[in-house]
């Protein structure tokens, strides 16, 4: 498997190598019947978000199919007043800080056809090294964040894959676990 950024197919589209329909008949292929927010998004937003630089989009092919995707993006939140200080720490590098700068994987999904094939875990793996990679070239990130519905199997998920709970995110009631990177 390999991480292709969304970026390079569009910009084959501009070079006139591609159609543009091709293009959004390749994402298309991608089905997540678990999450229609993740399969929407690289159905109908994923090529403007991308163009307009809001988000960074990666896609996980194998053999010319997408296996995944995950979008990336540079946020920044405030903590609650009740998040601990060593939980500060580990998320902003400050236990001090108010307010935490990080990578936010945006959306995190695996096509249904691989489901019995590659488990998610690999997909969020993937998405970790780009935000380690991504970090260490920039500096001022110390964690990646993620935002779920309040769902137990993705608490699960995500604690099973050391990630920590850090707060609901009152803007649109998602739950939000962070890791250091």
């Amino acid at each position: 498997m390999q991480i292709i950024r969304l970026s390079r197919f569009i910009q084959s589209v501009n070079d006139q190598k591609a159609s543009e329909a091709s293009l959004k008949a390749l994402l298309n292929t991608f089905t997540c019947s678990a999450n229609p927010d993740v399969q929407n998004f690289l159905h109908e937003k994923a090529i403007d978000s991308e163009n307009r630089r809001s988000v960074r989009t990666y896609l996980v092919v194998d053999n010319n199919e997408i296996v995944g995707y995950f979008s990336l993006r540079i946020e920044t939140f405030d903590f609650h007043l009740d998040v601990s200080k060593s939980l500060r720490r580990i998320i902003s590098g400050n236990k001090s800080a108010e307010r935490f700068p990080t990578l936010l994987i945006a959306q995190l999904g695996r096509s249904d056809k691989y489901r019995h094939q590659v488990p998610g875990r690999e997909i969020l793996l993937r998405a970790l090294n780009t935000c380690i990679n991504f970090a260490s070239e920039i500096g001022g990130v110390y964690s990646a964040v993620v935002e779920y519905d309040d769902v137990p199997v993705l608490h699960s998920f995500y604690k099973n894959e050391g990630f920590k709970f850090i707060q609901q995110n009152h803007h649109n009631n998602k739950m939000m676990a962070g890791i250091k990177i």
